[in-house]
C-alpha cells in the first residue's frame, strides 16, 4: 500500500480533478431517493386517516399495502444509488469520468448483489459486537471494501465478502491504520463544520467524497497487491 503521505496527495489530486463530476454525482444520488421521501409519508398519512374514516380496516389494508411499496422501492432505489456514488468514485479514480446516464447504466445490475452483500455483512458486524466487540471491529475492517469489490469486480454478496476479508487479511494493521486517520480526518472536518452554521452541512457534502475516494485509493493498492 501506499503511504500516507502519498494516500492523502492522491486523494485530494483525484478530488481537484473531477470534483465537477463528484459534486454532481452525489447530488443525483440525493434526487434518486428524494422520492423515498413521499413513499414514507404515504403509510402514515393513510394508517392516521384510519382513525377519522369509518372504513378503518381498508385504510389500514392501503397503509400496510403503500409501506410494503416503500420497503422494496427503499431497498432497490437506495441500493442503486449507492452504487451508483461508488461508480463515480471509481470513474474519478481512474480519471475517466462518463455522463451520469452512463454511471447509472453501470450501477444499476449491481444493486441486489450491493444490498445483499452490505446485508449479510451488516449481520455479521452486528453478531460481532454483540459478542466481545472487538470480533465486529475486525469484521467492520474485513468487509469495508465491500461496495468496491462489487461495483468493480462485479462479484455476487457472498463473493464480495469472500474478496474483501481476503483483500485485508494480509495487511490488516495498515487498513486499520489507514481507516482510522480517514476516520479522524472527517470527524475533525465535521467538528469544525458544525460550527458555522448553514454552511457546515454544505461543506461536509463538498468534501465527503474524499473519505470515499481515500479508501478507494487503499482497494486499489490492495487489488494490485
Amino acid at each position: 500500500m501506499r503511504p500516507i503521505n502519498d494516500l492523502i496527495k492522491d486523494t485530494l489530486k483525484i478530488y481537484a480533478d473531477n470534483w465537477v463530476f463528484l459534486i454532481k454525482s452525489l447530488l443525483v444520488s440525493v434526487v434518486l431517493v428524494l422520492p423515498l421521501v413521499l413513499g414514507f409519508i404515504l403509510p402514515i398519512a393513510a394508517g392516521i386517516g384510519a382513525i377519522f374514516v369509518e372504513q378503518k380496516i381498508m385504510m389500514i389494508l392501503l397503509a400496510v399495502i403503500f409501506f410494503l411499496i416503500f420497503i422494496i422501492l427503499a431497498v432497490i432505489i437506495g441500493s442503486w444509488s449507492q452504487a451508483f456514488v461508488y461508480q463515480a468514485i471509481h470513474q474519478a479514480g481512474k480519471n475517466k469520468p462518463l455522463p451520469i446516464r452512463e454511471v447509472l447504466r453501470l450501477a444499476w445490475p449491481k444493486w441486489s448483489a450491493y444490498f445483499l452483500a452490505n446485508l449479510l455483512s451488516g449481520f455479521l458486524i452486528l453478531l460481532g459486537f454483540l459478542l466481545l466487540i472487538i470480533p465486529g471491529i475486525v469484521f467492520m475492517i474485513w468487509f469495508f471494501f465491500i461496495p468496491f469489490v462489487v461495483v468493480i469486480e462485479k462479484k455476487g454478496a457472498v463473493q464480495s465478502l469472500k474478496r474483501s476479508k481476503a483483500l485485508v487479511s494480509s495487511h490488516f494493521w495498515g487498513v486499520l491504520g489507514r481507516l482510522a486517520l480517514i476516520l479522524l480526518l472527517s470527524l475533525l472536518v465535521s467538528s469544525v463544520s458544525v460550527k458555522l452554521s448553514f454552511i457546515g452541512p454544505i461543506i461536509q457534502f463538498l468534501l465527503s467524497p474524499l473519505w470515499m475516494i481515500a479508501g478507494y485509493l487503499i482497494y486499489a493498492d490492495l487489488a494490485k497487491a
